[in-house]
Parts: structure tokens; sequence; C-alpha cells
């Protein structure tokens, strides 16, 4: 449900995971999740498609502020809080797509880590 901070203390909280989609993507295919999220989060005006990198960067900062013990975000999330790091297309930050054997487990990072740092 997107409430950080009802998560349990003895819980790990992620913006996404290796086996769904990082939040970009999510925000594109799940267009009716990612209204209601901005609805109950945002409240006000047009949800945006792509969604921009502010959103992206209030997913993070809300896990990041969650009341669990730990937080672990993956770097495609945290990279496309800003949009000139972002990926030409988030469907290739997919790190595995269950189901699926083609193209699973095959992610690298388009980002150098000087570009990074």
């Amino acid at each position: 449900d997107g409430q950080t901070w009802k998560y349990p203390y003895l819980a790990v909280g992620a913006s996404s995971c290796h086996d769904c989609s990082p939040c970009r993507l999510w925000w594109n295919e799940e267009w009716g999740g990612a209204e209601g999220w901005y609805n109950y989060f945002i409240g006000k005006g047009q949800c945006p498609g792509g969604p921009p990198d502010w959103i992206s960067q209030k997913i993070v900062k809300m896990h990041c502020e969650g009341t669990s013990l730990l937080t672990i975000n993956p770097i495609q999330d945290y990279i496309d809080m800003w949009q000139k790091l972002r990926s030409a297309d988030p469907k290739q930050d997919m790190i595995n797509r269950p189901g699926h054997t083609d193209g699973c487990w095959v992610y690298r990072c388009h980002q150098s880590m000087e570009n990074l740092l």
C-alpha cells in the first residue's frame, strides 16, 4: 500500500526488487496503481506520465525514511531520481522476469561509476 511509515520495524523496505519492475517501469505498466499512488500521496492535479524524476525521488525518500530497520532499494530506482541519468528504456532496467527464461539476470548498469559519483 506504500505506507512506509507503517512498515514493521523488523522488516526490509524496498522501492522495488529483482523480481518486479523498477519503479519507473511499474509506473508505466500499472497506470491504475500509479494513479492511485499519486492521488493518495500527492493528492493534487493530473497524474503525470513517466514518472518525472521528482516522483522517483519521493518514492525512494519515502522508503529511506520508512519505519523498517532496513531499506534496500535497487540502483535502478536511485538512478531514476535524476532525468539525465535515466536509461532510455525502463524495460532495460529489469533484472529478472519471473516465468521467462530469456533475458533474465543480464542487467548491466548503463552508467559508469564515475558518472554516478
